[in-house]
């Protein structure tokens, strides 16, 4: 991605643009890369095999789901290059890159990288694009997000090249709106006897007469051959997409223990 934005201090800060102007990360809205491996997992306007950035479920916050975003994380690798080795390497030598200027991410919610969504959460707010991603700080192993206000002080040689590796990787991995859902029900037939209330229900008389378990996994897509789709390169202003979208049941399964 282009510069990555934060209130981290930085020396190319002065190119950023202020807060309440487009950052330039968004351009990466306007490509899409399917998902491919380890096999063709997304068709044409899907989202299957990304992972959503608003982990958070609305209105059962209290359910923490934040396992695939740690996992997208996990394999990724932060280079942070201190002032302190500069000569070091000037002078070649290898010990500059021996690996211990490279930290996998802290996912801790309390004090690490996802503590700045549980912050975007807890005010109400979501991720409307998966390219904001690059506005959070990645906050290596060891370090909180305390620390990350002058981590970077006197790091001041990595390149931005490096500083925006890790986004390059998660990127692609992300997205803010699922396109597979799997809903979980229980279903019962219910069977009021005429001596109680029919608004009312009495556990110790009215009966129960049949009860269904089970989940259902929905997709809601597009048909990319819908000849009704406008062609938004002549008619850019045409409807949005979103009317477009179909839902269709991939997979039906009983519960029964």
């Amino acid at each position: 991605p282009a510069k990555t934005t934060s209130s981290v201090t930085h020396p190319s800060a002065d190119e950023l643009p202020p807060r309440d102007l487009p950052r330039d990360y968004l351009l990466l809205d306007l490509f899409w890369m399917p998902v491919v491996e380890p096999y063709a997992i997304s068709e044409p306007s899907s989202t299957a095999g990304r992972i959503n950035l608003n982990y958070q479920i609305m209105p059962f916050s209290y359910i923490e789901r934040s396992t695939a975003v740690r996992a997208a994380m996990d394999s990724t690798m932060v280079t942070a290059i201190p002032e302190t080795i500069i000569n070091t390497i000037r002078s070649e030598s290898k010990e500059a890159t021996n690996g211990t200027n490279r930290f996998r991410i802290n996912t801790s919610e309390t004090d690490g990288t996802l503590a700045y969504f549980q912050d975007r959460f807890n005010a109400g707010d979501i991720f409307r694009s998966a390219s904001e991603i690059c506005d959070i700080p990645l906050v290596p192993i060891g370090k909180t997000k305390a620390n990350m206000t002058t981590y970077w002080d006197d790091k001041r040689i990595t390149g931005d090249n490096v500083r925006e590796t890790p986004y390059n990787h998660l990127f692609p991995l992300f997205t803010t709106k699922s396109n597979t859902y799997t809903v979980h029900f229980r279903v019962q037939a219910l069977k009021k006897v005429p001596s109680t209330s029919a608004t009312v229900w009495d556990e110790t008389r009215d009966k129960v007469v049949g009860e269904y378990r089970g989940s259902t996994t929905i997709e809601r897509y597009i048909n990319p051959n819908e000849s009704s789709i406008p062609d938004y390169a002549s008619n850019p202003t045409a409807n949005n997409l979103e009317r477009f979208y179909k839902w269709r049941v991939l997979n039906n399964r009983q519960f029964a223990p």
